[in-house]
């Protein structure tokens, strides 16, 4: 019989590598969905600031583009800031 194969079928003393195998798997899933929720969250505050830029320079009267551009600025400041 060969090492390999009486390796593969011992059963004592199996769950230290199992555990240790999961929790790494595990540690990497919970790291995966925090990363996931954190750039779904970056994604609706941009989403939600261009929304608001857009709907700003429908309702502005202005015509001069270098006016409209400093207005579509204006809110982005926070966002940013906010997402850090």
């Amino acid at each position: 019989m060969s090492p390999s194969s009486r390796f593969a079928r011992d059963r004592s003393g199996a769950i230290a590598p199992l555990f240790a195998l999961s929790g790494v798997v595990l540690t990497g899933v919970i790291g995966a969905a925090v990363d996931y929720s954190g750039a779904s969250s970056l994604r609706s505050r941009l989403q939600a600031a261009t929304d608001g830029t857009d709907l700003l320079l429908c309702r502005s009267s202005e015509k001069d583009q270098g006016k409209l551009k400093q207005t579509a600025k204006r809110p982005w400041p926070g966002i940013c800031r906010a997402s850090t």
